[in-house]
């Protein structure tokens, strides 16, 4: 499910899929390309890889972090 953060950027969810807490999903964008070159990658909603991709220009998806970073010391 997308942040609060997200869904204020735009992050669009779907009321038909959600998770055992039950927050509405959203899909969310792989940085790896899809079949065609205006496509990217993506996870569905119901936690599927899409590897043909989705037109890198639909702006419904999320981005999720690959990684977390503790910057203190």
């Amino acid at each position: 499910a997308p942040t609060p953060y997200a869904i204020a950027q735009g992050a669009h969810t779907n009321s038909d899929y959600k998770t055992a807490g039950g927050e509405a999903c959203c899909f969310w964008w792989l940085r790896s390309p899809g079949k065609y070159q205006c496509n990217a990658a993506y996870v569905h909603v119901y936690g599927v890889v899409r590897c043909i991709g989705c037109s890198v220009d639909n702006g419904n998806g999320a981005v999720r972090p690959a990684m977390w970073v503790n910057v203190e010391a």
